[in-house]
């Protein structure tokens, strides 16, 4: 089955240790120039592609929340942060492939209800 529709979305972070203080930053990032659709009046397949924005952004605040946690001077110096991150990366790109097998691409009316209700509780907490 070929593609209806691309959403490019990335996680973007950077961890930096400036006058004695660590922080992390973790940002949602969609290109519009990847993204694209064949169907661009199709309601449906505008909210498939939404909610994999809505996926990264809820892994983006996971991810946020978790290395905020944890980072210090030694976590980004002996590489716990970046270990972390790609553990949480990874986690993010199942759950979108996870999202997609369980929807069939959308197709699914009610899988896809039933995981907008479910990401858009998890945004919400």
């Amino acid at each position: 089955m070929s593609a209806a529709a691309l959403t490019y979305t990335d996680i973007q972070m950077s961890a930096s240790f400036v006058n004695g203080k660590a922080s992390i930053e973790v940002k949602n990032y969609f290109d519009s120039k990847l993204s694209w659709s064949k169907d661009k009046t199709s309601l449906q397949l505008l909210a498939h592609e939404q909610l994999h924005f809505d996926i990264t952004e809820l892994y983006t605040r996971i991810i946020r929340k978790r290395l905020n946690e944890i980072v210090s001077e030694q976590t980004i110096r002996d590489g716990t942060i970046n270990s972390e991150s790609s553990k949480l990366l990874k986690e993010w790109r199942a759950f979108q492939l996870k999202y997609d097998e369980e929807t069939n691409h959308g197709v699914l009316l009610d899988k896809q209800k039933a995981w907008e209700t479910k990401v858009a509780g998890m945004l919400a907490n």
